[in-house]
């Protein structure tokens, strides 16, 4: 190979350069690590050597290096080019971010966070936060051996108020190993620096904006493993994906139009973001996906309250149509629905706040207004009666599959829908927004709830609900005015099934003649 042909080969990777994208290139130089540009450099300089070797002969510069293996010059300059070739096109393709180059990506997604390029921003992102995710979960030996070392709940342990003889040797040993261990780094730098450029791209809201509308698996994952993300950022994220009636999260939602053998909303498997919520449904407890979910559902609520309210406006085509995907609060309680259910299913411990749909339901009853172009003959007047109605149903339905599983452990988040489906009934017999035809149809799906749980032969379920029917605390007695609507409710109920008599006197009847006792 003589200079021509070496010329040939820096063309191809002149014009080969300029047929790639900005974005590219741009992964390409954040990629080059300075071990990078010594191989190219020497694999330049040896090719320079060569193609001068003629030169350099005649002024006895040349390196005292005999020709191995039967190679020459040519052949020594053009197997020299096919190496920086495959050196090339090996950094082209390779895919993982090297340490060294933390630093730099870190820079560059600055940079292009304050131009607004939230394209390549989130094509950078997207590539590595799993090298990313990976440099910051790692925890180095010396990490290792400062947790092995430091007394666990140290701060407890200086509280102890053991004065005797092993009271203050143990408190001495645990000094001695706690200096022990400030003498070694409790972090890895590099997961600090990784946490920090996570932290960084999330405190941009438009950046957030964009990464909701179109990497929103992308998001939720990596606010799910970042250590110094804040909740403010996390529930920001949580709550772009709540206010918009075109995001993924909506869009995924509103395609679960079944429910399978277990009792829990089929996801389709293209469904991305909710797949990721709930294949394990501990992923909402560690992001806390409830509490800006409970939050936004119940500032609208309250801004809701007005007769002109859509909300207190009748109910039209919203049940059966398309129309309901687009009402935030009813997505919110369908989001507990298909989160709760998969928590049921997957018997986790994790408390993920069943109650905040009480809260939704005591709101939407306080926000409720008859005016007097709404036909309350109807089953459903408005659209708050849907709602409520459709909070009384996503309780009911947890009972019954909790009351369904076989050794199924009792938890507290068991506790609290028990309690939430007695606490909203309470609410719903104690306004006066209701009459009596309107009171009979709510209560009388608790007492069918309750009714399947007698049958089930699982009365202290039946008689949590029961007890908060009556009584909002397990330590107060029953309401006078919940009992006396009950008594007046009898009759009513009973025309929707002759065996609610019985449930009413054995779970209430029995108040009901002591406080008549009490009062006489």
């Amino acid at each position: 190979m003589d200079a021509s042909g070496l010329l040939t080969v820096i063309a191809v990777l002149l014009a080969g350069a300029a047929l790639l994208s900005p974005r590219t290139l741009l992964d390409l130089k954040i990629r080059i690590t300075g071990k990078d540009n010594f191989i190219f450099l020497l694999l330049s300089a040896f090719s320079l050597y060569l193609l001068f070797f003629d030169v350099l002969k005649k002024n006895g510069l040349v390196l005292p290096i005999p020709w191995l293996w039967g190679f020459d010059q040519k052949s020594s300059l053009l197997a020299i080019s096919l190496l920086l070739m495959v050196f090339i096109a090996v950094k082209f393709k390779e895919t993982r971010l090297p340490k060294s180059s933390i630093k730099r990506l870190g820079e560059v997604f600055n940079q292009l966070t304050k131009d607004g390029n939230f394209k390549d921003v989130s094509f950078l992102f997207e590539k590595y936060h799993e090298d990313l995710l990976s440099y910051l979960s790692f925890r180095p030996w010396y990490v290792k051996l400062h947790d092995f070392i430091v007394p666990n709940y140290y701060p407890r342990l200086i509280l102890q108020q053991d004065n005797g003889w092993l009271g203050k040797l143990n408190r001495a040993k645990n000094n001695l190993k706690y200096e022990i261990a400030n003498l070694i780094p409790s972090t890895y730098w590099l997961s600090e620096e990784v946490d920090k450029i996570i932290v960084s791209l999330f405190k941009s809201r438009n950046l957030a904006i964009y990464l909701s509308e179109n990497y929103p698996v992308l998001g939720l994952k990596v606010l799910h493993k970042s250590i110094g993300i804040e909740d403010i950022n996390r529930d920001e994220f949580i709550n772009l994906l709540l206010e918009n009636n075109h995001s993924p999260l909506y869009r995924e939602l509103s395609q679960c139009l079944y429910v399978n053998e277990s009792n829990c909303y089929t996801v389709d498997v293209s469904n991305s973001t909710l797949r990721y919520l709930l294949e394990d449904v501990s992923t909402c407890y560690e992001l806390e996906i409830y509490t800006p979910i409970k939050k936004h559902a119940i500032d609208i609520i309250k801004k809701e309250r007005g007769s002109n309210s859509i909300y207190n406006k009748p109910c039209d085509s919203f049940i059966g149509s398309n129309e309901r995907w687009d009402c935030h609060v009813y997505m919110s309680i369908f989001m507990f629905d298909v989160m709760v259910r998969e928590s049921i299913e997957q018997e986790t411990q994790k408390h993920l706040y069943p109650n905040y749909v009480f809260h939704f339901a005591k709101e939407i009853i306080d926000s409720i207004n008859n005016h007097e172009t709404v036909d309350m003959k109807s089953e459903f007047p408005t659209r708050y009666y849907f709602l409520l109605y459709e909070c009384f149903s996503a309780m009911a339905s947890w009972v019954n599959m909790f009351k369904n599983k076989e050794g199924y452990s009792y938890n507290f988040n068991i506790e609290l829908i028990l309690e939430s489906l007695g606490m909203m009934t309470y609410y719903v017999l104690e306004t006066d927004k209701f009459d009596d035809i309107k009171k009979a149809y709510f209560f009388s799906i608790v007492l069918s709830t309750i009714r399947s749980l007698d049958e089930a032969k699982q009365e202290q379920y039946s008689k949590k609900i029961a007890k908060h029917v009556t009584s909002l605390h397990e330590f107060k007695k029953p309401a006078q005015q919940q009992l006396d609507t009950i008594n007046r409710l009898k009759k009513l109920v009973i025309n929707e099934h002759f065996l609610f008599s019985s449930l009413i006197d054995k779970h209430f009847s029995p108040k009901i003649k002591e406080a008549t006792s009490d009062n006489g």
